[in-house]
């Protein structure tokens, strides 16, 4: 209800809610006041006139003589930022020695505006502090408590008064622009600017699930959530066949300038040669990988993707084979962290260590070019190498890098590893070691990143053979039934020459594919228990049949788990299952020079066309193939690197570029 104000000059009767300003007292004939100068404006009674230092608006102040009647405390139009029909302002208590003329001695330190000096007058304006109490909501319990925006000058603002409200975030006037009010929860203050424009967007709801595999249509039905997102993109005309790292590397091109693309894979697993495989409840990868940080492209995609770093342990170069070698490089730059760490490195004698640097000097002052015809055994003897280093180093390098013995390897291509790893600079050495299986390392985010831009992957499709009509491709298998543009043949070299075949005039082509030599990769996984840990992460083995071993519980898999790999062609191949295992366990149990406990459960994985032979002289398909509008991509094509995950996704990228080109040069 009304409140009266005690006082012989006092500011009469607000109330709330009424949008009435402050009025002075009546004549005192009754009659109206006439206009011209309003009288001043003293504290209430009652007012906390003793207490304005202790609450931190300074001492009490004069009256206001230049007070206009009705006051106003609205902007002019043009200054209030905001519509014509905005929010208007409200007094919940009546402005007493709040709203002042001039500061008397001055606000405390902490409160002087932050554009003027400590100490220097300031003009008449409502104090800096949270907002003048006059302006403050009315009520202890009023909802949302925070301080009101402040206004400049309220004594001289001309207007009239309007509704007895003020909007939350109410924007800052066009002109003056006073101090911005702190952020309130839900006014949308700390929004960008854009936010406000977004509309809301009703995202359709997933379509019915077709794909067997529960992976598989969760993957699918996650290509229905945003349309907004591809509304410019190309009706689907490019089909890739395989979705393993080649396949799904150039479809994540594709995506990425704006074309649609469907993936056909045989498998419900992704990834391809380098994927995950469930065996007795244990999902295990089909072979372990080691990524080098030279690695540029495959880990710009995972950046692409959306792959955490921390998915990757990040080792320093590191030759460790228990009692025999110790060698790691130095944090420092290049070439001294290969220096350094080879002059650290323990259980190399001085004529092994000078080796090495005539080895990497010869090979840097040939720029990296070796004859075509050569081996790596060739090369090392011509560089007079040691046999204890050729032993401990180069030929698990070799089998490590290019899968193929070190008197059948290709020597150009081990120079372009050395060349891209050791001769380059310090984080181009680190090794990469995921710390998840190899189908969730890329094949899965780059399905999601697919199935956000409307791209289609069907596993379980084979797609049996390619037929050309009409200038379209037609794929015997796919239960669209609809033609392509253009198709990207990315499966294992086994099976594109079949694919070739079939689309007419590639037979030779197909031929020189199904002629490529290949080598096997077997892992042997042992389950020693919680108590077995590696020396490191990765360890070398001097002995037979494995090269490496990893241990998986150090690099986020199940502790106890040790990974052990045999590369390339080997006596290996004629023992049994069990007979490998066995084998297996007593070489770690000699190389660590300890018992280890016998396995809980241990596996043998065979891939055994992993890679092709990377021989001298080996003549390695390229890209294009005699069919406009037919590519191929996948480890095995022409490259410097060998069969590793680094070429696979460099000839993906390789047949997106050229997939684009012949679209652009088309008109499709």
């Amino acid at each position: 209800m009304p409140r009266p104000v005690a006082g012989a000059d006092h500011a009469g009767v607000v109330a709330p809610g009424s949008g009435a300003g402050l009025r002075g007292p009546a004549h005192p004939s009754g009659r109206p006041r006439p206009q011209g100068r309003a009288p001043a404006l003293r504290p209430a009674a009652g007012a906390v006139a003793g207490n304005h230092r202790r609450h931190g608006h300074g001492p009490a102040a004069d009256a206001l003589p230049g007070l206009q009647e009705p006051p106003t405390l609205l902007l002019p139009r043009g200054e209030r930022g905001g519509p014509a029909g905005g929010g208007d302002l409200r007094l919940h208590r009546p402005g007493h020695a709040e709203v002042r003329s001039r500061p008397g001695a001055g606000l405390p330190a902490h409160q002087h505006h932050p554009r003027r000096g400590r100490g220097r007058p300031a003009r008449a304006h409502l104090p800096a502090h949270r907002g003048p109490a006059a302006l403050q909501r009315a009520g202890r319990g009023h909802p949302g408590g925070a301080p009101q925006r402040q206004l400049p000058r309220p004594d001289g603002i001309p207007g009239r008064t309007r509704a007895p409200l003020l909007r939350p975030g109410l924007r800052p006037p066009a002109r003056g622009r006073p101090q911005e009010p702190a952020p309130r929860t839900g006014d949308g203050g700390h929004l960008p600017h854009s936010a406000g424009r977004d509309r809301p967007r009703r995202l359709p709801g997933a379509g019915p699930a077709h794909l067997p595999d529960p992976a598989a249509q969760a993957v699918d039905r996650l290509a229905h959530l945003d349309e907004g997102l591809t509304r410019g993109m190309v009706p689907h005309q490019v089909a890739i066949i395989g979705a393993g790292y080649a396949g799904l590397a150039c479809a994540v091109e594709l995506a990425r300038h704006g074309v649609q693309v469907t993936v056909f894979e045989r498998s419900h697993t992704l990834g391809g040669r380098a994927r995950v495989v469930a065996k007795d409840g244990h999902r295990l990868d089909n072979g372990q990988h080691i990524l080098l940080g030279a690695y540029s492209e495959l880990t710009r995609l995972l950046r692409t993707t959306g792959v955490s770093p921390k998915t990757l342990e990040r080792l320093p170069l590191l030759l460790h084979v228990p009692g025999e070698l110790h060698l790691q490089a130095a944090h420092l730059p290049a070439p001294f962290h290969l220096a350094v760490g080879l002059l650290r490195a323990r259980g190399l004698a001085w004529a092994d260590r000078l080796a090495m640097l005539r080895l990497m000097r010869g090979l840097k002052k040939r720029a990296w070019r070796v004859e075509a015809a050569q081996s790596v055994a060739e090369l090392l003897r011509q560089t007079r190498q040691t046999p204890r280093l050729i032993r401990l180093i180069w030929e698990p390098l070799c089998v490590a890098a290019l899968n193929t013995p070190a008197a059948e390897a290709s020597a150009q291509i081990f120079a372009n590893v050395l060349r891209d790893s050791l001769g380059a600079h310090t984080a181009a050495s680190e090794l990469l070691i995921p710390r998840i299986d190899l189908s969730e390392l890329f094949p899965v985010p780059a399905a999601r990143f697919l199935a956000v831009r409307r791209g289609k992957l069907r596993t379980g499709t084979a797609v049996e053979g390619i037929r050309r009509e009409n200038g379209e491709f037609f794929l015997d298998g796919d239960p669209g039934r609809g033609g392509y543009r253009q198709v990207v043949i990315a499966t294992a070299p086994h099976h594109a020459g079949a694919l070739l075949a079939s689309a007419g005039d590639c037979e030779r082509l197909a031929a020189q594919i199904d002629a490529l030599p290949s080598e096997p990769i077997v892992t042997v996984y042992l389950a020693l228990g919680d108590g077995v840990h590696l020396p490191h992460p990765m360890i070398g083995l001097a002995g037979a049949p494995a090269q490496w071993a990893f241990d998986r519980g150090r690099l986020g898999g199940r502790a106890g788990l040790v990974a052990c790999v045999i590369s390339a062609h080997g006596a290996h191949e004629a023992l049994s299952r069990e007979e490998l295992i066995l084998a297996v366990h007593k070489q770690l149990e000699d190389e660590l020079s300890r018992r280890l406990p016998a396995p809980q459960w241990s596996q043998a994985i065979t891939e055994k066309r992993a890679t092709f032979a990377c021989r001298p002289g080996l003549v390695r398909p390229g890209c294009r193939t005699p069919v406009p509008g037919l590519w191929l991509a996948g480890d095995y094509l022409d490259s410097d690197y060998p069969a590793t995950l680094e070429s696979a996704v460099r000839s993906g990228t390789a047949a997106a570029e050229r997939v684009l080109r012949f679209a652009a040069r088309t008109g499709h």
